[in-house]
């Protein structure tokens, strides 16, 4: 967790930097400014098509380039994928990690959306500093009547900067048969070569390609190694971060912030004299439930938090009419019967479950169902405040022993073990320690519980016996803390607690594919997939041949294969090749 304020450090062509926010900015020196233009990234979104149609998928994979390749694995790890309509308007954003330069992902398109010129932007936060870097990509979505006419496609001018092999295993292939395609990239001395690239594999009756669609080798990655026009205004992201304010009624308020995950990870921050604060690098897929508490003198619950909204970049496309030549066609049977159930497989009715909510009045005691009596119980005005709650038992509790340890990244950590006496402990292990519970909700270990705020602490109750129910890790026993009130959990919130969602990096799906190798019983009836296959991830081995297999459709016709791609030193890969299906 880190607070949003400003730091820069200089060392030879590197720049480090903490985020910054609500603040007034000093302006960079002119050798600072110069210093920047090595921390230049630039992404850019490969898609599986070059159009799409309403309740479709779209497929895509971003590739960064950087001015510093050797530093790519310290700087972003956020991207922010938009779809935008022609009206300036965010219908849809996903949020993606980034991990050794490339990321990947999707954005399922609702039948209902209106057919338009739509654009995808991509961004990392540290690229609102250099705007020109900021990535646009038109995307047309047509009606399902509208099909582009294939005589405006024509072969793509492709530098030939490596050799890429793509072999099929036959000439022309029947409805639903299986290819095995193998794939290798030689350079200009016929040297095999490695590679992260991604595969599409469409119909070129119905996903037509454009003539003047950009790929990965027109310029689309280039930086520009001048541009030193910036101010530091935007923080880079090493993770999810989550903004808010702390406010004592309608007035900003500086104080100490403690956040509780829905998943038990505790966290702490410390608002400004404006009252803003930032929790950063973050990392989590989905939604997580944040409860957080300002605490105010002698920790006592004070004032509220209101999150604040992630600002997005000004939106700078031009959304062209499509000037393509349209021919009539049927696409709402193609795009809704791309596949159909299978034959034993039956619709259930709606069916709607009217219940009544259970109001519960107190927290329930999980000693009921955990274990009876605690062998030693702690009351919270017991304890030190200001301190580690739990490491604040030593002394209060018979074999409680607490080792201190440094992990991989040279942290100073702690464990502790119940009945523990001199010659017997742990050493630098947190998972065969006690199981700790608040309210209920289970801790990963006990270095989560610093800044943990003894005044909302009721009793720390304490089994140094086994705990059979909780499995193998209850034979280290038991560590349960019981706030006043069962205020720590979202369900039993104290005046002052606010709870908001917070969304993290977006799960991603894989691409479906039938399997045509099992009972013909099972075949979908309809099978008019315009995309064959797509794979985000495919790394080339420059030791081997890469293998991959997929089945055609029950479409006869002309088959595109595109890859496009990085080497590890960041030069472009792109190659198209074709198949026949009769």
């Amino acid at each position: 967790m880190r607070l949003f304020h400003c730091k820069v450090w200089f060392l030879p062509f590197v720049l480090f930097i903490t985020p910054t926010a609500h603040a007034q900015e000093r302006s960079l020196s002119a050798n600072e400014k110069s210093s920047l233009r090595f921390l230049q990234e630039k992404v850019y979104l490969h898609t599986d098509k070059p159009y799409y149609y309403p309740g479709e998928v779209v497929w895509f994979k971003a590739y960064f380039s950087y001015t510093s390749p050797a530093l790519k694995d310290s700087l972003s790890k956020v991207l922010y994928v938009e779809l935008i309509n022609s009206d300036s308007e965010i219908v849809n954003t996903s949020i993606l990690k980034i991990e050794e330069g490339v990321s990947w992902g999707d954005i399922e398109l609702p039948n209902t959306l209106p057919p338009d010129t739509y654009a995808l932007r991509a961004y990392t936060n540290w690229m609102r500093n250099f705007p020109v870097n900021i990535s646009y990509k038109r995307l047309l979505i047509f009606s399902y009547a509208q099909n582009i006419d294939p005589s405006v496609a024509k072969n793509l001018y492709i530098p030939e900067i490596f050799n890429v092999q793509m072999t099929p295993n036959k000439g022309v292939y029947h409805p639903r048969e299986r290819v095995d395609l193998s794939v290798k990239i030689l350079d200009k001395q016929s040297q095999t070569i490695s590679a992260n690239i991604s595969i599409s594999v469409t119909d070129t009756e119905i996903a037509v390609p454009l003539p003047d669609d950009k790929h990965i080798m027109t310029g689309a990655l280039a930086i520009d190694p001048t541009f030193n026009n910036t101010e530091l205004q935007y923080a880079l992201e090493r993770g999810i971060t989550v903004k808010g304010k702390v406010l004592d009624g309608n007035k900003p308020m500086e104080a100490p912030v403690i956040a509780m995950r829905n998943d038990g990870k505790l966290l702490t921050a410390h608002s400004s004299s404006d009252g803003f604060f930032a929790i950063t690098d973050l990392d989590f897929y989905g939604s997580l439930q944040f409860t957080f508490q300002p605490l105010g003198k002698k920790e006592r619950p004070i004032g509220q938090v209101e999150l604040i909204e992630r600002d997005v970049p000004p939106i700078e496309f031009e959304f062209l009419e499509n000037v393509y030549p349209f021919r009539s066609m049927d696409m709402a049977q193609r795009v809704q019967n791309t596949y159909t159930l299978k034959e034993d497989v039956k619709l259930l009715k709606e069916v709607v479950v009217i219940g009544k909510a259970v109001k519960v009045d107190s927290i329930v005691d999980i000693r009921s169902k955990l274990y009876s009596e605690p062998y030693h119980t702690v009351k919270g005005e017991d304890l030190l405040p200001g301190s580690n709650p739990i490491l604040s038992l030593q002394g209060k509790v018979p074999g409680l022993r607490v080792f201190e340890y440094y992990d991989e990244f040279n942290m100073r950590r702690v464990s502790i073990c119940l009945r523990c006496f001199p010659g017997k402990g742990l050493s630098g292990s947190e998972s065969s320690g006690p199981v700790i519970l608040v309210d209920g909700i289970p801790f990963q270990n006990v270095n989560d519980f610093v800044g943990f705020p003894v005044s909302l602490i009721d009793r720390i109750e304490v089994k140094t016996g086994v705990v059979p129910l909780l499995g193998s890790r209850g034979n280290s026993g038991l560590i349960a803390i019981y706030t006043k009130r069962g205020g720590i959990t979202p369900k039993y919130l104290e005046p002052n607690f606010n709870t908001f969602w917070v969304k993290g990096y977006n799960t991603t799906k894989a691409f479906p594919m039938p399997d045509y190798s099992t009972s013909s019983d099972h075949y979908p009836k309809n099978d008019f997939r315009s995309t064959l296959y797509w794979n985000p991830n495919v790394k080339i081995d420059s030791a081997t041949e890469t293998k991959l297999s997929f089945y055609t459709s029950a479409l006869p016709g002309k088959y595109r294969i595109v890859i496009e791609g990085l080497t590890p030193q960041g030069i472009p890969i792109k190659a198209e090749q074709f198949i026949i299906v009769e």
